[in-house]
C-alpha cells in the first residue's frame, strides 16, 4: 500500500514518476524514506544525489511539519476546553504588563471583543494547517487591516508571540513539553511573519501612493 503521504512527498520533489521504483524497493512511507541513505537512493533508483538529497530532506521537512501539526492540534483542544477566550484574557493582561509600549493600540478597544479576535485568528491557523497555502492570504489581508487600522508594525508581533507561549505554557502545565513548545513557536512565526509581510506590504503601497499624489500637486502648481 502506497501512503498518500508519500504520493504527495514525491510530487513535490517533481518525481512521481518514483513511486513503482519506491514500491519495489519496498518503501512506502515517509519515515522509511527518512532512513535512506542519499548514496543507496542514487544507485537504487538511478538518480541524481541532488534529487536523492532532495527527496530525503522533503521527507524530513514533511515529518517535522506532521509532528509539529498533531502537537498543536491535541494542545490546542485542550486550550478551548479549558481556558477558551480566558486564556486570551490572560494573555492581554501579560502583554500590557512586559510590554506597555503596545498599549496605545488598544486606547479605543473592546478588550473582551479583542480578546475574542485573537482566539479566532489562532484557531484559524490551527485550522488550516492542512491547507497552509489557503491560509496565507487571509493572514495577509488580516496584517494589512491590522496595519491601515491599528498601525500595527513588525515589532509588535514579536511581543504578542513572546506572550503567546509565555499564555500557553501557563495553561497547559505539564503538557507544556519541548515538542509542544517547538510546534506553537514555528506556528506563531508563520502567522506573525505573514501577517506582518501583509502589513509591510499595504504600509509601502499608502508610501507609494502619497508621493505620487504629492509629486501631482507640485506638477499642478
Amino acid at each position: 500500500f502506497f501512503f498518500k503521504a508519500m504520493e504527495s512527498l514525491l510530487k513535490s520533489c517533481d518525481a512521481t514518476d518514483l513511486s513503482p521504483a519506491f514500491e519495489d524497493l519496498g518503501v512506502s512511507t515517509i519515515e522509511e524514506v527518512m532512513e535512506c541513505e542519499v548514496g543507496d537512493l542514487v544507485s537504487d533508483l538511478n538518480i541524481s544525489e541532488e534529487k536523492a538529497k532532495l527527496i530525503i530532506d522533503k521527507a524530513k521537512e514533511a515529518h517535522l511539519f506532521d509532528k509539529r501539526k498533531s502537537a498543536i492540534n491535541s494542545t490546542w483542544k485542550a486550550v478551548e476546553e479549558s481556558l477558551g477566550v480566558g486564556a486570551t484574557k490572560l494573555f492581554y493582561k501579560r502583554l500590557f504588563e512586559q510590554y506597555p509600549s503596545v498599549i496605545p493600540l488598544f486606547s479605543h478597544a473592546d478588550m473582551d471583543a479583542q480578546a475574542e479576535k485573537l482566539f479566532k485568528t489562532i484557531g484559524l491557523a490551527v485550522k488550516y494547517l492542512d491547507d497552509v497555502e489557503g491560509l496565507i492570504p487571509i493572514l495577509e489581508e488580516l496584517g494589512k487591516r491590522h496595519a491601515s487600522e491599528w498601525s500595527t508594525k513588525r515589532e509588535h508581533y514579536e511581543a504578542v508571540g513572546a506572550t503567546l507561549v509565555w499564555t500557553l505554557k501557563t495553561g497547559l502545565g505539564e503538557a507544556w513539553t519541548d515538542e509542544v513548545a517547538d510546534a506553537w513557536t514555528w506556528v506563531y512565526g508563520v502567522i506573525a511573519s505573514t501577517m506582518a509581510d501583509g502589513g509591510d506590504k499595504f504600509l509601502e503601497e499608502k508610501k507609494e501612493t502619497e508621493q505620487s499624489e504629492k509629486e501631482e500637486d507640485q506638477s499642478e502648481k
